[in-house]
């Protein structure tokens, strides 16, 4: 009888043992589960913004790392070029930290007829944010549409003001061992080649592929200032957009 009773009561802890470990295992693999959810939401719907065009009365947009002086956007064409691409982004909640991550963007103020205004930060290709009160993710394909947007007002603001500039194709390039790029030759629609120094200039991108240096084959529209050549007839560049990128 005693033997029946250890026997018994043996049985009943590997009984309560294997349904605490089950419990556990499942309460990992749920807490697991949640967190993938949290960080890896494929529901990108739902948070759009509304913003009202005919109520703009600027818009500010300032790049960071610097690469452009800053935008005052009081055209009506460039103002709806803006607000249509901020108001057809698609996101998505996410608790993931901007500050680990690394990349540029812009700071976007859009200041209203009275006097009111909404700040957005448009972080690395993947944040969104607004006021600093709450952050969205961002697919790549869409964020990336936004260099193109900006480079375009740029360009079109550059051509205003009767500066010079050579349409061409990169042949040859110089760079430092970072990636800045330092001097390049270009080959232009008549078969000139033009000696340009870059190491003052800003790389806009206009295609939207991200890209803040220069590749051979790179098709480039680069403005100058014809009142500061450099020796040789070099010039000096002031800002080099890329128009297509090298394959």
């Amino acid at each position: 009888m005693l033997k029946k009773l250890v026997v018994l009561l043996v049985c009943m802890i590997l009984i309560c043992f294997i349904t605490s470990a089950c419990a556990s295992n499942n309460l990992e693999q749920n807490d697991t589960s949640k967190e993938v959810n949290i960080h890896k939401s494929e529901n990108y719907a739902n948070n759009k913004l509304n913003i009202d065009k005919s109520q703009i009365q600027k818009i500010y947009i300032s790049g960071f790392p610097k690469r452009f002086e800053d935008l005052n956007i009081t055209d009506v064409n460039q103002i709806s070029s803006v607000v249509d691409y901020l108001i057809s982004i698609n996101t998505v909640e996410t608790k993931l930290n901007p500050k680990y991550y690394r990349g540029g963007g812009y700071l976007i103020k859009i200041q209203f007829k009275d006097d009111s205004e909404r700040v957005f930060n448009h972080m690395g290709n993947m944040f969104f944010m607004e006021d600093g009160k709450f952050t969205y993710e961002m697919k790549y394909e869409e964020a990336i549409k936004i260099d193109s947007i900006v480079a375009n007002i740029l360009e079109n603001n550059m051509d205003k003001g009767g500066i010079y500039f050579i349409i061409g194709t990169i042949v040859s390039i110089e760079s430092e061992s970072s990636g800045h790029n330092i001097s390049c030759v270009i080959k232009d629609k008549e078969n000139k080649y033009h000696d340009i120094y870059l190491k003052d200039a800003s790389i806009i991108d206009s295609t939207g592929n991200g890209w803040m240096i220069l590749h051979n084959t790179d098709e480039v529209k680069i403005y100058y200032s014809k009142d500061n050549p450099l020796e040789n007839g070099t010039l000096s560049a002031s800002k080099v957009f890329i128009k297509k990128a090298a394959n």
